[in-house]
């Protein structure tokens, strides 16, 4: 995760990966603003039944085998002069 915020003002999750997460859940999201006044973030998730539960079947972690050498390039590009 990344933030453009300074450190002690405060981190969040940033809205892009809110509303995915509340699409993914069924839920929505609704807004409201108002100018010089502020804005409003409402989350609906679904709720959850005791019929929706599945029971999960706990596995072993097979253990990762990949190359961690180093050895691949990676080119970033960014506009933002924070970043």
């Amino acid at each position: 995760f990344f933030t453009t915020k300074d450190v002690g003002q405060g981190t969040g999750l940033g809205l892009a990966t809110v509303y995915g997460i509340i699409r993914q859940t069924g839920g929505y999201l609704h807004v409201e603003s108002e100018e010089d006044k502020g804005t409003v973030f409402t989350i609906y998730l679904p709720r959850l039944s005791e019929g929706d539960v599945e029971e999960v079947q706990a596995t072993a972690v097979e253990e990762d085998s990949s190359d961690l050498t180093g050895t691949a390039c990676i080119l970033l590009v960014e506009d933002e002069d924070a970043v």
